[in-house]
């Protein structure tokens, strides 16, 4: 629907309606892992980063950038993986 990019994702699952909150989460979680965080506006990441920062329950203490990077990076890896894999079952 947005084409990968994330703040593009979060901003329609907000739009939605209803559990918008669950919606932007698993949106923007998803496109994250497919694009990285250079798909959200600094302005956007820093004002996320302010509030979790802020916020006294916040459990992780992760950026929104080390976040989406790291789910970015760890499809990298495993579709390297899967790449691998492949190209050993082709040869066989």
């Amino acid at each position: 629907m947005t084409g990968g990019d994330t703040w593009e994702a979060i901003r329609s699952a907000v739009n939605m309606g209803r559990d918008t909150d669950c919606l932007a989460a698993i949106a923007g979680g998803i496109s994250g892992a497919l694009s990285g965080a250079r798909s959200i506006p600094e302005d956007r990441l820093a004002q996320v980063d302010r509030a979790t920062a802020l916020n006294p329950h916040t459990c992780v203490r992760k950026t929104v950038r080390e976040t989406a990077d790291g789910l970015f990076e760890a499809y990298r890896a495993r579709l390297a993986r899967l790449r691998t894999f492949v190209d050993a079952m082709s040869g066989a």
